[in-house]
């Protein structure tokens, strides 16, 4: 999870991806963004400025279900939106877990 402080516009030169950018370091790394799998997009944004979407949870060889990102959280002293996710975790701890309680979602 990184707090880049890098907006998606801010990683591009025209239409090329800027080296040591966060999309270029998805691309090197071969990381997986799961706002954008799951939903097609990335949020909006991830603090409490709109169009500010600055955060991101980054993945490798993780089954994420569902993300989301938070409302404020008032009175927190935080300018960030807390981001929010499910792993598959029957293929995560390849189905070695304990199915003693079901707790809500």
């Amino acid at each position: 999870m990184l707090d880049a402080n890098q907006a998606l516009k801010e990683c591009y030169n025209k239409s090329t991806i800027k080296p040591h950018s966060i999309e270029w370091l998805q691309e090197q790394r071969g990381v997986d963004n799961p706002f954008v799998q799951l939903t097609g997009n990335r949020p909006n944004s991830t603090t409490q400025s709109p169009h500010r979407d600055i955060d991101y949870v980054l993945t490798f060889g993780i089954n994420i279900t569902n993300i989301s990102t938070l409302e404020i959280n008032d009175p927190c002293v935080s300018d960030h939106l807390g981001i929010i996710f499910d792993i598959d975790i029957a293929s995560h701890f390849a189905s070695r877990y304990s199915d003693i309680a079901q707790p809500p979602h």
